[in-house]
């Protein structure tokens, strides 16, 4: 059931693939290269592949994240978080500036949670204490207390 979206076999420009993350509302997979410089987007079958930043504003990304119409990531050159609007690029924007190399970056949100029975919901799962949630071979859930 797996499929190679990006393969420098087709001809992609892939060198140092260094971010990758899911935007579950258009769609689409987006990875950055931090050798090549740039951020990317394409469908979850590879086609319609689109870069949205490249060159100086991306010179080394090392993580990014989706949420609404913005792109997020971390730059291990420019020591910051910047955005930018996910599909042109504009509204190019440093966040945050920092000392250090910033590592991953994470935006937890309710929309960005996928919907799922949980068996813990009820009564802790029965669990006196912690009711802890694994997945179940791509059969749902299981739980241990």
């Amino acid at each position: 059931n797996f499929k190679r979206i990006i393969s420098v076999l087709k001809g992609d420009d892939l060198a140092w693939p260094n971010a990758i993350t899911i935007d579950y509302f258009s769609d689409r997979i987006w990875w950055a290269d931090a050798h090549l410089d740039y951020i990317a987007y394409s469908d979850f079958d590879g086609g319609n592949k689109k870069i949205v930043l490249e060159g100086l504003q991306v010179p080394h990304v090392f993580a990014i994240t989706i949420m609404d119409d913005y792109v997020y990531w971390t730059d291990w050159d420019k020591r910051a978080i910047l955005k930018a609007h996910k599909f042109t690029g504009k509204e190019y924007t440093v966040l945050r500036n920092t000392t250090v190399r910033p590592f991953d970056i994470q935006i937890f949100h309710p929309s960005r949670q996928i919907e799922y029975d949980s068996p813990c919901e009820v009564k802790n799962g029965g669990c006196s204490h912690l009711c802890l949630i694994a997945p179940n071979n791509m059969d749902g859930t299981k739980f241990t207390c």
